[in-house]
């Protein structure tokens, strides 16, 4: 195996894949079985068994791999801590993410290599990713770099374990994830590396199966998620408005999560003018500035409608959302009150 390895590595660039591992004994073979078996062969494989206390790393070790690299936390230290330590690890041209419960599309590799080869001016490109396991569906994604760097404001528009990163940009402009935001760390490093004008895409290929269970992370920190999502708001909207106060984050999470509680329409109409404003002054394309805020405008609008068809009606007239298909959809609320 390692002479056929050997020979697929002499033309083609080191790939550094990074893998934190922690408590996953169960899943990780097949992880790291998806990575060994990629179509792309020169790869280094770096595995951060986190403090695991379950039989992970004898998992790990059963993938009989000369690629395979694993480094051990003296203790149970965290995501944010082991990305890091694996990024610093790392010696690859290119450095891929992955988790120790996913499985990566054979192609993965080669395809995002390709890509960021052909297009030198992307330093980091994401995926689409199917889930698996307790839901069974594709996770769409915005695609293009403009469109990406606009819904940072509002969500996360990258697939974290999809993704591949030129080490040497990264590197240049000292950038790793941030260790102050816990559960959001992938989501700010991206606005950081936006910040420092290292341009992002994602592919349409689906590249990754993402296993979806009761013990997801995001599943086990429900009752503090707005409560990160807002100090991400904070920082984010920090960096184009000259103070952020706690009505101007309500209505930033109105707009970003289409959820009202209580928010005054007429205010939420001079909001989303603001940081139109906001956004195109901080040098985003006016073009996709205005075409996600309308996107916003028209999922707001019916939130508000069902919440309240007077105030829906108020809110089409302010926002000039008019059409057939909107004023159905008032009547449909009028016919039912």
């Amino acid at each position: 195996m390692f002479i056929f390895i050997f020979f697929n590595t002499m033309n083609t660039p080191l790939i550094s894949v990074i893998i934190p591992a922690y408590n996953c004994a169960q899943y990780i073979g097949e992880a790291l079985l998806s990575i060994v078996n990629q179509t792309y062969k020169n790869l280094e494989i770096i595995v951060v068994n986190d403090g695991s206390t379950d039989e992970t790393l004898l998992a790990i070790q059963q993938v009989n791999d000369p690629r395979i690299k694993v480094l051990e936390n003296t203790s149970n230290s965290g995501i944010i801590f082991t990305l890091n330590k694996a990024l610093k690890e790392a010696k690859g041209k290119y450095i891929a993410r992955m988790d120790g419960d996913d499985i990566a599309m054979a192609d993965r590799i080669a395809i995002q290599y390709h890509y960021l080869e052909s297009h030198p001016d992307i330093s980091i490109l994401g995926a689409k990713i199917k889930y698996f396991g307790a839901e069974n569906h594709v996770v769409n994604t915005v695609l293009s770099t403009n469109e990406i760097a606009i819904e940072m404001y509002f969500n996360n528009p990258i697939n974290h374990p999809t993704v591949m990163m030129r080490r040497a940009d990264l590197e240049k402009q000292q950038l790793h994830y941030p260790e102050n935001f816990i559960h959001a760390e992938d989501w700010v490093f991206w606005f950081n590396c936006q910040a420092k004008q290292l341009k992002i895409a994602n592919l349409p290929n689906v590249l990754l199966k993402y296993r979806i269970e009761g013990q997801n992370i995001t599943a086990n920190n429900r009752a503090t998620e707005k409560e990160r999502h807002l100090e991400v708001y904070r920082y984010f909207l920090g960096t184009i408005f000259k103070e952020v106060n706690e009505d101007l984050l309500s209505l930033h999470w109105a707009v970003a999560r289409v959820d009202l509680n209580h928010v005054d329409v007429k205010a939420l109409k001079v909001y989303l003018q603001q940081l139109e404003a906001a956004l195109i002054q901080a040098n985003h394309p006016e073009k996709e500035v205005k075409a996600a805020i309308q996107r916003r405008k028209n999922r707001l609008f019916y939130k508000v409608a069902d919440e309240s068809a007077k105030q829906g009606f108020t809110y089409m007239v302010q926002n000039q959302l008019y059409s057939f298909k909107n004023l159905r959809y008032l009547w449909s609320k009028v016919k039912k009150a």
